[in-house]
């Protein structure tokens, strides 16, 4: 009977809530058991105490067992017990009265803490995968990719590259670059091959007044007039702005004996040049060779008036002076010329002449 009760107490107190009173222990006095079925009745108690042995080993495994009908067993398998352990009616003292707890609900058996393989079950059968985590009220999913993303195109690098190196160079880079080759040329003692590369410079810009001037220079150091003459007319179409190029070839008309060709010449770009003292004073040189003294003179006074005259200019309105039969005038631009002191000497030794024949007559 001693190993029945222990069993009794054992299962109460495991299946007491943590913080509820136990309830009140009602002590069991051993009742004689007649010879008549004894062995009956202690197969029965043993029988039920291996019951209670299993289920309370089966709530340490940590099988979840309700706490309703953990409760309601319990005590019916305890008041079993008792009367299968003392079937007579016999009580030799009252039982002292038990006291009641207030009602508290039953509460789940504390469950032992076992560490089991994630996404595994007790029953040894796989689980299903974990959830994807929640954020919120929503449901997060991994993105599920069924193909291969595809590669970013690579810049053409290389296409771009050729394109620039096949890009064909326009007039005015093809025409400075044959002017700078000529000019390295030039240096380097290679007058022929300058000269070509002068001359491909200027078809490739017919303006490009560094090659033309480059061309005329090798033209002159070889004495060819004519073709020096014809260079300059034609950059005179090429750049009407560009007196030196009237200016140059007026001299050559004028020293090949055209005066005339020079004057007219001269007066094609006579609007550009009029602000400007030698290419008046030039005009006014080309009409006193063709006797126009008149209009040579005025034309020398207006270089002179624009400033920075040179004394040759005072000697040839002089000249053009004496020749209209103003002889006051020309004597004071022949001192003019003389007080200028950069007169060449043939020039200064003219001027005095003149002055020392005038005065003496």
């Amino acid at each position: 009977m001693s190993v029945i009760n222990q069993v009794l107490r054992d299962l109460e107190q495991r299946h007491a809530a943590p913080g509820r009173k136990t309830l009140a222990k009602v002590p069991v006095r051993a009742v004689g058991v007649p010879d008549r079925g004894g062995r009956a009745t202690v197969l029965a108690a043993c029988t039920a105490g291996l019951a209670l042995t299993a289920v309370s080993i089966a709530a340490l495994h940590g099988w979840s067992i309700p706490a309703t009908a953990t409760a309601a067993e319990a005590p019916a398998k305890r008041g079993a017990v008792i009367a299968l352990a003392a079937p007579a009616p016999t009580v030799t003292a009252p039982a002292p009265a038990v006291a009641t707890a207030s009602p508290v609900a039953p509460t789940r058996p504390r469950e032992i803490a076992t560490k089991r393989p994630r996404g595994w079950s007790a029953t040894g059968v796989k689980d299903a995968p974990p959830e994807p985590p929640v954020v919120g009220r929503t449901r997060v999913q991994e993105p599920v990719v069924d193909v291969e993303p595809l590669a970013a195109p690579k810049p053409a690098l290389a296409a771009t590259a050729i394109d620039r190196q096949e890009r064909p160079l326009g007039p005015v880079e093809r025409a400075e670059n044959a002017f700078l080759a000529g000019i390295a040329a030039l240096r380097n003692g290679h007058a022929t091959e300058a000269e070509a590369r002068f001359r491909v410079a200027l078809d490739a810009l017919p303006a490009h007044v560094g090659a033309r001037q480059a061309l005329l220079g090798l033209m002159l150091d070889s004495r060819r007039p004519v073709e020096a003459e014809a260079l300059m007319r034609a950059g005179m179409v090429a750049n009407p702005d560009q007196i030196s190029f009237a200016m140059v070839a007026a001299r050559l008309q004028a020293q090949r004996g055209d005066a005339v060709a020079a004057i007219l010449t001269l007066e094609s770009v006579q609007g550009p040049g009029s602000g400007h003292g030698d290419f008046v004073a030039l005009h006014a040189a080309m009409l006193q060779r063709i006797g126009r003294h008149g209009e040579a003179a005025q034309r020398y006074g207006v270089a002179i008036g624009l400033g920075n005259a040179l004394p040759v200019w005072y000697i040839g309105r002089a000249i053009s002076l004496q020749q209209i039969g103003k002889d006051a005038e020309a004597r004071a631009s022949f001192r003019q010329a003389i007080d200028t002191g950069n007169l060449a000497p043939e020039l200064r030794a003219f001027a005095e002449r003149q002055l020392g024949t005038r005065e003496a007559g």
